[in-house]
């Protein structure tokens, strides 16, 4: 429910006279029907009813005659007597709301932190496989070359001791 900051001044009201209470009786009201002490209007009283109802602070008090009083909870009348009233009760949901939402905005900064990290390693991790791909394929090229060069090394060395073989014989000769 959506309730004005009016609305909630009439609430306000409205515990401040329930602790007086009704023909010397603290703790009830009439609000179903309106309340023409505080100026509340039929509809008026049956919504505040429902709001503070809603929010723990009254009950219906119908007894057998259904005559339609509220009485204060004790949550409601804990309200209505501390400093400030419902006044201070609702600056402090406020500020409760506020914390929460504070919190959860903290909440999803480092969860959005958390993703943007995860991402960035991730690309990170993509770099380094591509490197370390690169860095296979350089080596396998330059091990084919040293076995190439090995390889017309040996081929060289071959023919130069076959070179050396026929000079042989052919001093020896």
């Amino acid at each position: 429910m959506i309730v004005s900051l009016a609305q909630r001044k009439v609430i306000h009201d409205i515990l401040a006279q329930m602790l007086i209470g009704v023909n010397g009786n603290p703790g009830l009201l009439f609000l179903y029907d309106g309340n023409k002490e505080l100026g509340i209007s039929k509809e008026d009283g049956r919504f505040l009813r429902d709001v503070m109802q809603a929010e723990g602070l009254v009950r219906n008090a119908d007894g057998p005659n259904q005559n339609h009083l509220s009485e204060l909870t004790t949550k409601g009348q804990s309200i209505a007597q501390s400093p400030g009233g419902y006044w201070s009760y609702i600056q402090q949901q406020v500020e409760q709301q506020e914390q929460q939402r504070k919190r959860e905005d903290e909440q999803f900064e480092l969860n959005r932190q958390g993703v943007a990290a995860s991402v960035s390693s991730t690309r990170i991790a993509k770099i380094s496989a591509w490197v370390a791909a690169f860095s296979l394929v350089v080596t396998m090229i330059a091990t084919y070359f040293a076995f190439q060069a090995n390889a017309d090394a040996n081929a060289v060395n071959d023919r130069l001791q076959k070179l050396e073989a026929q000079m042989q014989q052919l001093r020896s000769k």
